[in-house]
Parts: structure tokens; C-alpha cells; sequence
């Protein structure tokens, strides 16, 4: 699978008058970091998705991005049905539990490297914001994973969260599903720390938002 290459600029960076207003009001009232166990503050959050559920896979799918499920037994489920169909199967490690709106994330995203510890993903919740075209607000968390820590049964996240958003954005540059992208500055989003396993991060504070046609 080819990686998308350096981050180009786009014709497609505006958004209409009604979207920006929608997005002025809504992204400085979403929190800038998940939670994590213990109740510990989790990630930093990243990624912002206007689009219906069906608009989300179908562009995520087309883009070069594989949907993985959320708990080991949805995966050893998914894995047979692959065998039954005789469908490629993915390998990949079921991803951890973080809280947003109260509830568990409603989508993991992967695109596979060729090491069995390293990874791109990010996680999406879907909000509970809809914009005038009735499209839904997803809010997400885009990390790198550079290895896996098997003592604790975990990925160490690559610091700077900035470069996998830039990922997501060359992922999707091209796709026609995608309306148009652009970054957006938040407050909220913090600079630097430490999530809940300990794991030091950093950012430029800026989230992705991407709108689906």
C-alpha cells in the first residue's frame, strides 16, 4: 500500500458561509482531550469529521483506511467471518478503551505499516452536533504507534500527535468523497503532557476538520 505523500495545498479549504458558522459555535465547546483508565486524562484530540456514519466508512474504506473492531471477541468474530468468506484478514490488535461523552469511542481506524508494532489509527465519537445538511460532528484522536510495551500489553505513542493528523490529511487530500479539509486552531487542545499511561505528548494545538460530500 503506498503512503500518502508530503501534505500539498488543497483547493478545497473553504468551507460555506453556513459550515463555518456551524463549526465557529460547536469546536470551542468540544473537549481537547479523552479520557483515559483510572479516569485519567487521555489523549489529545485531533480530528474532526463532518458526515453522516455511511459517509465516514465509505470515505475512510476508499481512502486506504481499515475499520477494526472495538473488543476482542468483535475481532475474533470478524476474523472468521473473513475466513468464511475468504476475505483478506487484517491482523491487528484490538485498540484500547477511551471515554468521550460518557461512553466508549464508537470507531477505530488503522492503516497497517509493514511492522506488527507499529501502526496509524485514530479513534472517532460521534457528538452530538449535526450541522443544517444533517451531517454528524465526529470528534476523534490520531496517534503513531512505535512499538508495543507487552509488560503492560500496550502501543508507546509516537510524542508529536501533529505529524499522524498530517497523516490523516495526505490520507484523505485526494479522496472525491472529501468536500474540503483544512486545520483549525483550538484552545482547548493542549500543548504538551502526559496521557493516562504516562506516555509524554506534544501537539501545535491545531485539529484536522474534514468535510464529506
Amino acid at each position: 500500500m503506498t503512503l500518502p505523500g508530503p501534505c500539498r495545498a488543497s483547493s478545497r479549504e473553504l468551507a460555506d458561509p453556513e459550515t463555518r458558522a456551524f463549526l465557529s459555535r460547536i469546536l470551542p465547546r468540544l473537549p481537547g482531550r479523552n479520557v483515559g483508565r483510572f479516569n485519567r486524562p487521555g489523549d489529545p484530540l485531533n480530528l474532526v469529521i463532518l458526515g453522516t456514519s455511511r459517509q465516514v466508512c465509505e470515505t475512510l474504506q476508499s481512502s486506504g483506511w481499515i475499520q477494526i473492531a472495538r473488543t476482542q471477541w468483535l475481532a475474533l468474530g470478524r476474523g472468521l467471518r473473513h475466513t468464511i468468506s475468504e476475505r483478506r484478514l487484517h491482523p491487528s490488535f484490538p485498540m484500547n478503551f477511551y471515554r468521550l461523552f460518557g461512553r466508549f469511542q464508537d470507531l477505530n481506524w488503522v492503516w497497517h505499516t509493514s511492522s506488527f508494532s507499529t501502526r496509524h489509527h485514530f479513534r472517532l465519537w460521534e457528538t452530538p452536533f449535526q450541522d443544517g445538511k444533517g451531517r454528524n460532528l465526529w470528534w476523534g484522536s490520531a496517534n503513531y504507534d512505535m512499538a508495543i510495551r507487552w509488560r503492560r500489553f500496550c502501543h508507546v505513542p509516537e510524542p508529536d500527535t501533529s505529524r499522524e493528523r498530517d497523516f490523516v490529511r495526505r490520507s484523505l487530500d485526494k479522496s472525491p468523497r472529501v468536500d474540503w479539509l483544512n486545520l483549525a486552531d483550538l484552545s482547548q487542545i493542549p500543548s504538551q503532557g502526559l496521557n493516562d499511561k504516562g506516555f509524554p505528548f506534544h501537539s501545535d494545538k491545531k485539529a484536522l476538520v474534514v468535510s464529506l460530500s
